[in-house]
């Protein structure tokens, strides 16, 4: 059954852009944040797509979306055990079993960063400073240059509003 279980993952990982494009997104923060500094050591790219398939879901256009989700619902589960368990052979390995409780620290920091920034980013209404929490944890490969910097929500009108108090 075992078998069947990680062929399962495999199938969804085949049928989804994007839970690819999800584990891309994990691999490049990663890499990001190791470039910054060296003393990181952040997880393997089996890791992080064991990961991403565990916590996706499809938002149908809206990849911030479904990163954001699949980080919320990753650090919500790796709050409560940190593990992450190989579905390939041999199966039911934990490959965080060999994790100092620094590197699990450093990991489990950097990942609640990254979710608190990316649950901002989408609330945000400023398109420029969503794309710039973003940009936090993707460094210069995730560009804002086109990004506005106006509120999206504000009302725009053409002649200034005049409100009546009159009663």
């Amino acid at each position: 059954s075992t078998r069947k279980e990680s062929s399962a993952a495999s199938d969804v990982y085949k049928r989804q852009p994007q839970l690819r494009r999800i584990v891309k997104y994990l691999k490049a923060w990663c890499d990001y944040k190791e470039s910054i500094n060296s003393n990181i050591n952040m997880p393997s790219g089996c890791i992080l797509t064991i990961l991403a398939v565990e916590h996706f879901s499809a938002v149908v256009n809206r990849d911030d979306e479904a990163l954001k989700n699949v980080l919320v619902r990753m650090y919500n589960s790796l709050s409560i055990t940190f593990t992450c368990y190989r579905p390939t052979t041999p199966v039911g390995e934990n490959l965080f079993a060999g994790y100092s409780d620094t590197r699990r620290n450093n990991f489990m920091d950097r990942l609640k960063t990254f979710k608190e920034d990316a649950e901002r980013a989408i609330a945000s209404s400023n398109p420029k400073e969503a794309c710039e929490k973003w940009q936090n944890h993707f460094g210069m490969r995730f560009s804002c240059s086109t990004a506005k910097n106006e509120d999206e929500n504000a009302r725009q009108f053409s002649n200034p509003v005049i409100l009546n108090n009159n009663t």
